[in-house]
């Protein structure tokens, strides 16, 4: 990819080292499997199952795991998309896509925990916990909520 096409190379060295840092955590956390997926998905977008078995080096049921876990760990997303209106031949898919920030927010979780802990308590600090890995929120939900307190 050429730096003249964007104008700007600070910005694409800032993707590229986004890109880098979301596959290498997931490779990292999740394995080599896992990490072809969001990789495809990174390159590519949003892409159904059909178009994910274009990856050579994993089963059916290898994409469908990796998808999971992602799906599991907030990292992927999936669409429902319908191609008919109520038909009985109506076909539908599914696509999935990768969200780099939640990826991200991984590495910085910790530090968000122990700024909320210091600065609202404990109970808020678990409600937060809870909030960003069971019920799967993501940060911006947080920051209209934190705007309260300030």
């Amino acid at each position: 990819v050429s730096t003249q096409s964007t104008g700007d190379p600070l910005k694409l060295d800032s993707m590229e080292s986004k890109a880098r840092l979301v596959l290498y955590t997931i490779k990292d956390s999740f394995g080599d499997l896992v990490e072809s997926v969001a990789k495809y998905l990174l390159l590519f977008g949003k892409s159904t199952i059909n178009e994910l078995r274009k990856l050579e080096n994993l089963t059916v049921d290898q994409i469908k795991d990796s998808l999971i876990i992602g799906i599991q760990h907030n990292f992927i997303n999936f669409e429902h998309k319908s191609t008919g209106f109520l038909e009985q031949n109506s076909a539908s898919k599914v696509y999935y896509s990768l969200v780099p920030e939640n990826v991200i927010l991984r590495y910085r979780i910790v530090k968000i925990l122990q700024y909320v802990k210091d600065k609202y308590g404990e109970q808020v600090c678990l409600y937060v916990f809870k909030q960003l890995v069971v019920n799967k929120c993501t940060l911006s939900i947080f920051s209209n909520f934190f705007s309260f307190f300030v």
